[in-house]
């Protein structure tokens, strides 16, 4: 796998997260790519959002879930289907920040993400939540359910 830069190798993405060697801003179609950005056609997300300091995330229920799983708080722009309603909960379990739209401006999400840095409540209770995910055991859950039906 490779970087837009020719950064020929993913582990040096994995194990430093740190902008490519070439270090200048480049071009992805119409797109201006920062040198501290990546843009890849996959990114398996249980081996990058443990190196995370925060998530901004679409609201889908399998990104949030992960980054919850490794204790990351998130930045939630949910605007279809349920992610609103999951970005809400991101807020009401105080985990992150619910941007309260699908569209958000840039520097609504620069002002979230520092505040999700800057106030460790966030980070906490995204850890507190972790825990508990750990500590669950779902099978024995399920067993149990049908045990008792």
């Amino acid at each position: 796998m490779s970087c837009s830069r020719g950064c020929t190798s993913w582990h040096r993405v994995r194990r430093s997260c740190r902008p490519c060697p070439a270090g200048s801003p480049t071009w992805h179609g119409d797109l201006r790519v920062p040198s501290n950005a990546y843009i890849e056609s996959f990114i398996p997300f249980d081996a990058l959002f443990p190196l995370a300091d925060v998530v901004v995330a679409n609201g889908g229920y399998g990104g949030v879930q992960l980054a919850l799983h490794h204790g990351v708080p998130l930045v939630v722009a949910g605007g279809s289907e349920d992610k609103p309603a999951v970005a809400a909960r991101v807020a009401d379990f105080g985990v992150g920040v619910d941007l309260r739209t699908g569209r958000p401006e840039a520097a609504a999400v620069g002002q979230a993400v520092r505040r999700v840095l800057d106030e460790p409540a966030f980070r906490r209770r995204a850890r507190e939540l972790s825990a508990d995910y750990q500590a669950a055991e779902p099978v024995r859950a399920v067993l149990d359910i049908i045990d008792g039906a």
